[in-house]
């Protein structure tokens, strides 16, 4: 199981889709014990499932795992299936790419 510590949010709520200040962190442990503290970028249901980009400090490249909300903590899943890895890899994608549009659109609007 793993926990994810809320920086700047006090609003206990779920969602957690708040302003771009609040900012939601998840701690990964690997099975060598090794931990890596990461900033939950976004996550998205695809043909019923939970994925989430994370992305570790310091880092560029982001992950991509599966995930269950438990009473206590997020349950992260490996995406063993290729295909599914790579569908879920261009969701992710193709939704950030989007989020970048409308940043710029906003940006424009503003001028």
């Amino acid at each position: 199981m793993t926990d994810i510590n809320e920086k700047n949010c006090s609003c206990g709520c779920e969602d957690h889709n708040h302003e771009e200040n609040d900012d939601l962190y998840i701690t990964l442990e690997f099975e060598d014990g090794s931990e890596v503290e990461c900033l939950v970028m976004d996550t998205l249901k695809i043909d019923g499932k939970d994925y989430m980009a994370l992305l570790p400090e310091g880092q560029e490249e982001y992950y991509i795992y599966g995930y269950k909300e438990l009473e206590d903590g997020v349950e992260i899943i490996n995406i063993n299936d290729e295909e599914e890895f790579n569908k879920v890899v261009q969701e992710f994608q193709a939704h950030f790419e989007a989020m970048d549009d409308e940043e710029e659109d906003d940006d424009e609007e503003e001028e």
